[in-house]
């Protein structure tokens, strides 16, 4: 008698599922961009990342500084976008910035009433020069699934 690996029946049970439900599986995912160095200013070093979660169903734009000093009120500005995947505009938070000294700054932006589809996160972040604000787009992230 042959004897069937646990994990032979569990992809089995997977693939049987997929068939049942149409061909899709929700699988909770974060599609991150790559890290952008965004050079100092103003003696910090700044750096941003986009990322999408179709948990949240959100793109979220981080813009941080290095090591743990934190920048002063407003230096760190975050403006969250999430775009379909051919490339219009799904949603936007406007810029935000930092309400107190902070390392970091994340912000969203919610898919809200925007057809389910696939959708990259491609995020812009600001910041202080001593002059005024230096203006910055993340990395986008790979296209992910959001109901």
């Amino acid at each position: 008698m042959r004897r069937f690996s646990g994990r032979l029946v569990i992809a089995a049970a997977f693939v049987a599922g997929l068939v049942a439900s149409g061909g899709s599986a929700a699988i909770a995912a974060t599609v991150s961009s790559s890290v952008g160095d965004l050079g100092v200013h103003s003696g910090f070093h700044y750096y941003n990342r986009a990322e999408a979660l179709n948990t949240s169903d959100a793109g979220y734009t981080t813009t941080w500084v290095s090591g743990t000093k934190n920048a002063a009120t407003g230096w760190i500005g975050s403006e969250g976008r999430l775009f379909t995947s051919s490339g219009a505009l799904c949603r936007t938070s406007g810029m935000k910035y930092a309400d107190g000294p902070a390392v970091s700054l994340t912000i969203p932006a919610v898919k809200g009433s925007c057809a389910a589809g696939y959708f990259y996160s491609y995020g812009k972040s600001a910041t202080w020069n001593g002059n005024g604000y230096g203006y910055y787009y993340t990395f986008r992230t790979p296209n992910i699934y959001m109901s």
